[in-house]
C-alpha cells in the first residue's frame, strides 16, 4: 500500500522511531519525575485551606490624572465616550498584581484553594483595567489627541502593564525625546512584559533615530 507515493510501513516505522526517541529523552530528562511532583503540589494544594490574606499585593490606579472629558453628541464621538465610560468603571474595582507570574497551583499554596476564586477575581480586575487604558488611548490617538493618549498610557506603565504595545505606542510618542525613551526602555527591562524582546528593539530603534 503506497500513501502520497512513500509506503506506508516506512511512514510507521519512522512515527515509531520518533515516539520512542522522545519518550526516551523524557525519561533522560527526568520526564517522569517533574509529572510526579507536579501531580504532588497539586494534592498539597488542594487540601490548602486559609484565612484571607490581609496583605495581598493590591494595586490602585490614580484616578485623578485620567483625562475624563465631555465630547459632542455626535456619531464620531461614541466610540471614545464608550472606551472612556469602561475605563473609569474598571478604574473602581479592587485589584492586585503580582510582580512574579503565579500558577494557580502557586496560589493554592500560597494563599490557599478556598481563596483562589477571590484572588483570580482580583487579578482579572487588573487585566482588565489595563486594557481598557490601551483600548482608551488607542481611540484617543485616532481622534490625534496625542497629549491625553500619553497620559493614559504612562498610567498604564505606573500600573505595571505587560502589554507590549502600550510600550510601542508610548514610544512613538516619545519618538523625539532621548532620555524619556531611555527612561521607557529600562521600566521595559524590569518589566515582564510579554514580547519583551521585541519591545526593547522597537524602543532602541526609536533612540537610534533621535
Amino acid at each position: 500500500m503506497i500513501l502520497s507515493g512513500v509506503p506506508i510501513c516506512l511512514i510507521i516505522f519512522v512515527s515509531s522511531t520518533i515516539t520512542i526517541q522522545i519518550m526516551l529523552r523524557r525519561n533522560k530528562s527526568g520526564f517522569k519525575e517533574k509529572c510526579e511532583e507536579y501531580i504532588k503540589r497539586e494534592e498539597m494544594a488542594e487540601n490548602t485551606i486559609k484565612k484571607m490574606p490581609s496583605d495581598l499585593p493590591y494595586i490602585y490606579p490614580d484616578k485623578n490624572i485620567l483625562p475624563v472629558k465631555e465630547y459632542p453628541d455626535k456619531a464620531e464621538f461614541k466610540k471614545i465616550l464608550k472606551k472612556q465610560k469602561a475605563c473609569i468603571r474598571k478604574s473602581e474595582l479592587e485589584m492586585i498584581y503580582f510582580e512574579e507570574n503565579y500558577s494557580n497551583t502557586d496560589l493554592k499554596l500560597k494563599y490557599g484553594k478556598n481563596n483562589l476564586d477571590k484572588i483570580t477575581c482580583l487579578e482579572e480586575h487588573y487585566n482588565g483595567y489595563i486594557y481598557s487604558l490601551l483600548d482608551w488611548a488607542k481611540e484617543l490617538i485616532a481622534l490625534d489627541n496625542i497629549q491625553d493618549a500619553r497620559i493614559v498610557l504612562e498610567e498604564a506603565i505606573r500600573m505595571n502593564s505587560d502589554i507590549s504595545q502600550t510600550y510601542i505606542l508610548l514610544s512613538d510618542i516619545y519618538s523625539d525625546n532621548k532620555k524619556l525613551l531611555s527612561e521607557l526602555k529600562q521600566k521595559a527591562q524590569k518589566n515582564k512584559l510579554r514580547l519583551k524582546d521585541k519591545t526593547i528593539e522597537y524602543i532602541d530603534s526609536k533612540i537610534e533615530c533621535i
